[in-house]
Order: C-alpha cells, then sequence, then structure tokens
C-alpha cells in the first residue's frame, strides 16, 4: 500500500521522517517537528504505518503550506518581479542566471532553457 500525503506517495522503505521531506515545503526539522507532534518515532518505516497515525500525518499537515499552496506562491513572486519589470524580472524572463553568475562563457543550461 503507498501512503499519500499532501498529493505526493512517499516512499514505502523509507523512514517516515525523511520520507515526509518529499514533500515540498517540509524539511528534515519541520518533519521532526510534525512527527513529535504526531507522536510517531522518525525511525519507524512508511510501510509500518497504522491508519490512525496516517490519519494524525495528514490532519498536522494540513496546518503546514505545502505542494501546491507553495509552488503557486513562488510563480506569483517571479510574475510580480516580470511585471514591475525589475531586473531579476528581466532576467527570469530572458531564462538567464538572476544571482549575478557569469554568463559569458558558463550557464549554458540555463541558456538552453529559452523557448521565444
Amino acid at each position: 500500500m503507498a501512503l499519500r500525503l499532501a498529493g505526493v506517495r512517499l516512499p514505502g522503505k523509507k523512514r517516515v521522517d525523511i520520507a515526509l521531506t518529499q514533500v515540498h515545503g517540509i524539511g528534515r526539522a519541520t518533519s521532526i517537528q510534525i512527527l513529535t507532534e504526531a507522536d510517531i518515532a522518525g525511525e519507524t518505516r512508511c510501510y509500518d504505518l497504522e491508519n490512525h497515525q496516517i490519519k494524525t500525518l495528514r490532519k498536522i499537515i494540513t496546518n503546514y503550506q505545502t505542494e501546491g499552496d507553495l509552488r503557486r506562491l513562488g510563480h506569483l513572486y517571479i510574475q510580480r518581479l516580470k511585471k514591475i519589470k525589475s531586473f531579476r524580472g528581466g532576467r527570469h524572463h530572458q531564462c538567464l542566471p538572476i544571482r549575478g553568475q557569469r554568463s559569458r562563457t558558463n550557464a549554458q543550461t540555463q541558456k538552453k532553457k529559452r523557448n521565444f
């Protein structure tokens, strides 16, 4: 049985504290915090979780911003930068490195993303 939390299929053989980091927006510290709140040992495997433990995990994760919400926010931030025509927004629009990296001889993979 595959465990799905927040729209993400978690690997069954991994430890729960590591597997929770597969969800966008949950890192190591947050996963440990969630597990202590749910009273679940971090070293248990995903396939060993019982139904009531899965339900409590789902209930706790709904309190955090994860997956689609965070991805949507990131997209909105980039759209705002493009709309106000900031330097960073222009670099996003041109598919070039944003944070001041050299682009004359490097950044070839970044330059290949252009789809004009």
